[in-house]
C-alpha cells in the first residue's frame, strides 16, 4: 500500500514537472512570436481604426462601361501596358495617369491561408473553430480578430491551449502585416475593403464567390475618388 503511494506521488511529480517544463517552452515559444514594438506591424495594429470605412452608394454605370471578366465600370480606363503571353495588363486612370491593375481571387483566399497557417505546425492552435464560432466567415473580418487579439495577455495561470492560440495569432499576424499600413472598410451598397502598403492602394470588392482587385499604384487617390470610382460596379 505504501509503495503505490510513493509510485502514485512520483507519477504526479513527473506530470508535473513535464507540465511546468513544457508551459515554460510555450512561453519561450510565445516571445518569439510575439508583435515586437516599432516595427510596422505593430505600428499598423496600433493605428489600426474599426471605425475606418467607405460607404459606397451604387450610381448609374452608364453607356460607356470598361469590363473586367464579370465586372463593369465605368470608364475610367486606358491600356497602358500588355503583355500578350500572360494576357496580364496594366491601365492608367484618366484623370491623374495612376497606374491600374485587375484582378480577381476566391473571395476567401486569404481567410483561408489564415486558416491554414493556424494548422501549420503541433504548436499551432486551429482557429476554425474559434472562426466559426464568432462567425469571422470574410477575411475582412478576420484581420479584425487578429488585430484585437495579438499581443492578447498571457500569464503563468493561463491555460496551455489561450497561450498556443495567442503565439499562434501572432504568427499569423507578424506573416500576414508586415507590408500594411492601413485598413479601411466598404460598406453601404457594395462588401469589400481596402488596404495601403508602401506606394500602392488595393480595393478588394466582393461578388459572392469571388473578389476583384482594382490595385492603384498612387497613395495620393483620396477615399472619396475611390468610392466615386467604385459606385458604377455592376456583376454580371
Amino acid at each position: 500500500m505504501q509503495k503505490s503511494k510513493k509510485m502514485l506521488l512520483i507519477i504526479l511529480a513527473i506530470i508535473l514537472v513535464i507540465y511546468i517544463v513544457f508551459k515554460g517552452f510555450l512561453f519561450f515559444v510565445y516571445d518569439l512570436t510575439k508583435v515586437q514594438e516599432n516595427t510596422n506591424v505593430y505600428n499598423f495594429i496600433k493605428s489600426f481604426n474599426p471605425e475606418e470605412r467607405i460607404t459606397v452608394k451604387k450610381t448609374d454605370l452608364g453607356k460607356d462601361y470598361f469590363t473586367y471578366d464579370c465586372l463593369k465600370i465605368k470608364d475610367e480606363f486606358e491600356l497602358y501596358e500588355e503583355n500578350i503571353n500572360s494576357n496580364f495588363k496594366v491601365y492608367i486612370l484618366k484623370d491623374t495617369n495612376d497606374k491600374v491593375v485587375f484582378n480577381k481571387i476566391p473571395s476567401n483566399e486569404t481567410l483561408n491561408l489564415i486558416l491554414d497557417m493556424s494548422k501549420d505546425n503541433v504548436l499551432a492552435y486551429d482557429l476554425t473553430k474559434e472562426f466559426e464560432n464568432n462567425k469571422i466567415n470574410t477575411t475582412y473580418k478576420a484581420y479584425e480578430y487578429l488585430i484585437s487579439n495579438a499581443n492578447d495577455d498571457i500569464n503563468i495561470f493561463s491555460s496551455i491551449n489561450k497561450i498556443r492560440k495567442i503565439q499562434t495569432i501572432n504568427f499569423i499576424a507578424n506573416s500576414t502585416f508586415g507590408n500594411l499600413t492601413k485598413l479601411t472598410l466598404i460598406d453601404g451598397d457594395y462588401d469589400g475593403y481596402i488596404w495601403e502598403t508602401y506606394g500602392v492602394k488595393e480595393i478588394f470588392i466582393n461578388d459572392g464567390e469571388y473578389s476583384y482587385t482594382i490595385t492603384i499604384f498612387s497613395l495620393d487617390y483620396s477615399d472619396e475618388q475611390i468610392a466615386h470610382l467604385i459606385s458604377t460596379i455592376e456583376f454580371e
